[in-house]
């Protein structure tokens, strides 16, 4: 049976655009886009940056001190003249990096030290305002500030306090740029029923902030209803909370704080749990739905089998009556009344054979529309299993990136280990011995391979040096035989590490230089 298929794959397309446009539009309103200015930090050099306040905390200032030392970036971070968040779904506020791409790295939170709960900002005796020391994997971002309702958020909320300004000395190789920061604002917040506080003025001033922090952690888990997926998750959380509640009232303020840091942790996981969770359902609901509209497309098709069989036979009985209609017209006039009988007969097949086309007809229309639909629900499972591959991928590329640089292109994902750090020396004939430092690196690899089961490793090592090449070959391979025992002692499989090619040449190539480069891609 030729069913046309034009149609159904016009009708794909359109809604497949259709939901492209709508996830377009989703994210452009729920974008948070402002004008700042990201830096490219040298390496191994100190830039100071100065912050400024946005309209709304336009007497906020600091500086920042960041340095780029090759694997991470350091940044020192003082501001001043930073009032206490005022609106009740803040507690806190939280450093971001963020990358020109929109991508946000939670530097932590800002905060003095001791600072008791900011509620109202009245209470306080003065402004917020402090030291404070981190990292970021990136190089390349912008210094923001965000008010948040928790340490723990994984996204920067709306409400941008500090971005920093263009640097005012000279340094070399620093590359500066005012671009357009773009990041998803977490819109859905605005919607959250947040719980009144009401501070006094005596007991609730050393009120530890984790506590409000909690408060607000709970406020969203709620809202976001994770008890349907995570029960077990939340109600622990739930309980931590009670506790630190409790603790609270018995005049225990550090252990209080203690346990409410303890229960924001288990509400972000309870959340994550959640979102995972519904995902893994919806994905199971989308299979179930291709699987029923493929039994009816199963059932279309035999329909339409079994019309086209029933018109075979009309048109095998029509031609008999045409047949005996050509004998009886050249008999005589006595078989007249014989003819107009066959005539009649005819006419009754002629109609039974319109019949079993309208009936052919329908069930080919019904076959297309349920072939369309199969096809509409396969799309939209492949979107699936292609996104959970993509959130799998980028896990397991922020866990390298926690490690060392990684350099990636669309087929694998690269990271560098110089020689010198990896391994202790030894003379050419030893078999090598990994340092200490490359113990917890290669470890710390070795739990991301176990975390990503399709990821296999090819182990490279490129040397140089006055040494003929095989000394070379021979220091190379005795490099690969170490790391990759290093890593089948911690758990790798062995098929899922490949020893990869050798380079060394007869030069005065430093020791920074020569490294040991691990490649990952998919199996």
């Amino acid at each position: 049976m030729k069913i046309k298929t034009t149609g159904r794959w016009v009708l794909l397309f359109a809604i497949t655009l259709f939901f492209a446009n709508g996830q377009l539009l989703a994210q452009t309103a729920s974008d948070v886009q402002f004008r700042a200015v990201a830096v490219n930090f040298p390496l191994g050099e100190k830039v100071e940056l100065k912050m400024r306040g946005t309209t709304r905390y336009a007497q906020t200032k600091g500086t920042v001190e960041v340095e780029h030392k090759g694997g991470y970036t350091k940044v020192l971070l003082d501001i001043k003249d930073l009032d206490a968040p005022s609106e009740k779904q803040y507690a806190t506020y939280v450093v971001w990096a963020v990358t020109p791409e929109g991508l946000a790295d939670n530097l932590g939170e800002f905060r003095p030290r001791k600072t008791r709960i900011p509620w109202p900002v009245k209470i306080l005796p003065g402004p917020w305002g402090g030291p404070m020391e981190t990292t970021t994997r990136f190089r390349t971002f912008s210094i923001v500030i965000t008010a948040e309702p928790h340490f723990l958020v994984s996204s920067p909320s709306r409400q941008v306090v500090a971005t920093n300004l263009p640097p005012e000395g000279k340094y070399t190789g620093l590359e500066v740029e005012a671009v357009a920061v773009n990041f998803r604002g977490d819109i859905g917040m605005e919607s959250v029923p947040w719980r009144e506080e009401h501070v006094t003025l005596a007991k609730d001033l050393a009120m530890p902030i984790e506590l409000l922090q909690a408060r607000r952690a709970m406020d969203i888990a709620r809202f976001l209803q994770v008890e349907k997926y995570a029960e077990a998750e939340f109600k622990a959380a739930e309980e931590t909370l009670s506790q630190a509640e409790k603790a609270y009232e018995q005049e225990q303020p550090d252990r209080a704080a203690l346990l409410a840091r303890q229960a924001i942790q288990r509400f972000e996981l309870a959340r994550q749990l959640n979102q995972e969770r519904l995902e893994a359902q919806l994905k199971r609901q989308k299979e179930l739905e291709l699987a029923d509209v493929v039994h009816q497309l199963e059932g279309a098709e035999k329909e339409a089998a079994t019309a086209k069989a029933n018109f075979k036979e009309t048109t095998v009985e029509l031609d008999e009556k045409n047949r005996q209609l050509q004998q009886a017209r050249v008999t005589a006039d006595d078989v007249s009344a014989r003819v107009q009988r066959l005539e009649a007969q005819l006419e009754e097949a002629l109609r039974a054979a319109h019949r079993a086309q309208q009936q052919m007809t329908q069930a080919e229309e019904r076959a297309a529309e349920a072939e369309s639909r199969a096809a509409a629900a396969e799309q939209q499972l492949r979107q699936m299993q292609a996104s959970s591959m993509t959130v799998q991928e980028h896990r397991f590329r922020l866990r390298l990136a926690q490690i060392a640089e990684v350099r990636s292109d669309d087929q694998a994902m690269a990271v560098g280990l110089p020689v010198k750090d990896l391994f202790e020396e030894t003379s050419s004939d030893q078999m090598a011995a990994l340092s200490t430092s490359g113990k917890q690196k290669l470890a710390a690899i070795g739990e991301a391979l176990l975390s990503y089961p399709d990821a296999v490793c090819s182990i490279n090592v490129y040397l140089g040096g006055r040494a003929d090449a095989q000394s070379l070959q021979h220091r190379a391979e005795n490099y690969i035989t170490t790391v990759a025992a290093y890593l089948l002692s911690k758990g790798v499989p062995g098929d899922r590490l490949k020893p990869g090619e050798t380079a060394g040449t007869r030069s005065r190539t430093v020791a920074d230089q020569e490294r040991v480069e691990l490649v990952f891609f998919n199996r």
